[in-house]
């Protein structure tokens, strides 16, 4: 290591060696004194003063100086000494950089600083240790500034009531910029906090002024009619919009009937869920669900029958339109469970055959359906169908499109036991013929509506023997039976004089059966003559002027009908709808 020389007075020609910190020994002479410093670096002379704990302040006012020592007062103290002494106070352990700084200190709360320029004393130069005691109140200074550093806002905690309780792991109210140590809770002190007496009110705020709403001058009455055109699982997120809608939605009259309709929803599980959040509300529904609506629900099974059958006992309409998991079983629970069902709509079942009651049961062997359809089911045939018959005795409605095994036997049974028949549809049945519509003709008046579609057996003598005694006909399909003619329209015309509707599409019909129907059928409001080649605008003019009510008229790839006949209907028949496939007319 280097030695530093350094002349303490004028006239001394000894050299005196330094003994180190805290041992340098003072010589009385008349010559000049030098004083040799050993060169240590500033990390070093630090943990010397830690160690020795000897603070003594570097002044002739805090030290006895041997008077007979020629030693000249210090000079002022510099900037830039200032600046040296600054740095030489921020040192901090470890580093062996004078300009390494923590990370929160400041300039200001530098003790040695504040006693250096307190004093006037010049700073020490490189290799030179002095030894700086606190003043009076430093200690508690640096204590304080220590703690500000940490928490400066629970330094003094004001006085707190005696209802206040004291939480020592509370950060609500600490500055978390201050210091890394915030986050060590033994170091901290206790935080006050406030316990609330009474919960925090959820209600609105009634000095608060909300924007109207429309809907707020609607009455109860009023929203429930028209929660009623929703959905089941449209009705139960309108529950979640506010209080009021909650309130409104779970009405018992709302839930009378229950709709889903989409393809891809478990219904069953639906189902489940469903009646579950309904009983939780208050709504009964062994006395309320009286109508369900399951049409397109593909993944229904009898499992979801039989939930509807044990929760709702007062059901009186069910439809499962193309649901092609359900069978005769399912159905089968149901209608024993069930007493009131009154309407069935299974069209599209490909697994239903039949509807019937348990063969144990010796209550009841009758249902008391009156509206079945059975379309599109192709197991239907004549013994299921009798089956039907025998157990719905009091059927009104009955549908059996595209059922193709049906025959004349299944129309002797509808005969036979369904003396109520009102409505029947065998329309695309082919097996269907004259033989058939006598077997219907015993249902006599109580007919009303008969549609024998693309039945092409049917000719003029089963027509006329079923104008004959079913006379009080308003509605009769006809189209595409293509041996029908003008003799089968004025049998019909003559005896059914009520005649509503009429499709003779395709059929063999020309202007003289139109005149003659014009004449005798003035109240008929629908005629469709579609694909009839034999018509003309002499038959469509006496229909026209006949008929002053008509509403609607097909006369689609009518190559006989011109612009004239079409202005006459339209002169004559201002409310009638006309569909064609004449581009010119207009």
């Amino acid at each position: 290591m280097c030695e530093n020389y350094r002349v303490l007075g004028a006239g001394s020609e000894r050299l005196t060696p330094s003994l180190g910190a805290g041992q340098n020994e003072n010589l009385s002479s008349g010559h000049d004194v030098y004083e040799i410093s050993q060169a240590k670096s500033p990390t070093e002379r630090l943990r010397e003063m830690q160690r020795s704990r000897d603070w003594r302040l570097a002044s002739p006012s805090s030290e006895p100086v041997n008077p007979k020592l020629n030693i000249p007062p210090l000079d002022p103290v510099s900037e830039k000494s200032v600046r040296t002494l600054k740095k030489l106070g921020e040192l901090k352990l470890g580093s062996d950089s004078c300009y390494s700084r923590s990370d929160n200190s400041s300039d200001s709360e530098c003790p040695t600083t504040r006693q250096a320029l307190s004093l006037g004393n010049k700073p020490p130069t490189r290799g030179e240790v002095r030894f700086m005691q606190p003043l009076a109140g430093d200690a508690e200074q640096m204590s304080s500034a220590k703690l500000d550093r940490l928490c400066p806002r629970v330094r003094n905690p004001p006085h707190q009531n005696r209802h206040t309780h004291y939480d020592s792991t509370s950060l609500s109210s600490v500055d978390t910029s201050s210091s890394s140590d915030l986050w060590n809770v033994r170091a901290m002190p206790d935080v006050p906090f406030t316990r609330l007496n009474k919960p925090i009110s959820l209600r609105a705020n009634p000095q608060v002024r909300h924007r109207p709403s429309h809907l707020d001058s609607l009455t109860d009455e009023v929203l429930v009619k028209i929660l009623s055109y929703l959905s089941s699982k449209e009705l139960m997120g309108v529950a979640r919009v506010c209080r009021r809608f909650y309130f409104l939605a779970w009405e018992p009259e709302l839930w009378e009937r229950i709709s889903f309709n989409e393809d891809t929803l478990d219904v069953d599980r639906a189902l489940k869920t469903t009646f579950q959040l309904v009983s939780r509300n208050g709504v009964s529904l062994v006395n309320t669900v009286r109508t369900i609506s399951l049409s397109g629900c593909s993944r229904l099974t009898d499992r979801g029958l039989a939930i509807i059958a044990r929760r709702c006992h007062i059901l009186q309409e069910l439809e499962i339109q193309f649901c092609p998991n359900v069978t005769n079983g399912g159905l089968l629970d149901l209608t024993s469970r069930c007493k009131q069902l009154n309407h069935l709509d299974v069209s599209g079942c490909p697994m239903v055959s039949a509807v019937n009651v348990a063969s144990g049961t010796s209550e009841n062997k009758h249902l008391g359906i009156q509206y079945l359809d059975l379309s599109d089911c192709p197991h239907v045939d004549d013994t299921s169908l009798r089956l039907v018959v025998e157990s719905c005795p009091q059927l009104q409605y009955l549908y059996l499109r595209r059922c193709h095994q049906i025959s004349d036997h299944a129309l002797r049974s509808i005969s036979s036991y369904c003396l109520m028949l009102r409505e029947l549809s065998v329309s695309d049945c082919p097996l269907v013929s004259d033989q058939g519509l006598a077997e219907l003709g015993r249902l006599g008046p109580s007919l009303r509506y008969l549609s024998v579609a693309k039945c092409d057996k049917i000719t003029d003598s089963g027509v006329r023997t079923l104008a004959r005694h079913c006379y009080r006909l308003r509605y009769l399909n006809m189209r595409g039976c293509e041996q029908v003619s003008d003799s089968a329209v004025e049998w019909l015309s003559r005896s059914c004089t009520r005649l509503r509707s009429l499709d003779i599409g395709k059929c063999d019909v020309s202007d003289l059966g139109l005149k003659l129907l014009s004449c005798n059928c003035p109240n008929l409001k629908k005629l469709s003559v579609k694909s009839c080649a034999l018509v003309t605008d002499t038959g469509v003019e006496s229909v026209s002027y006949c008929c002053r009510g008509l509403q609607h008229l097909n006369i689609q790839d009518v190559a006989g009908v011109t612009i004239q006949g079409y202005r006459a209907v339209k002169n004559n028949c201002r409310k009638c709808i006309i569909e064609h496939t004449n581009p010119g007319f207009h």
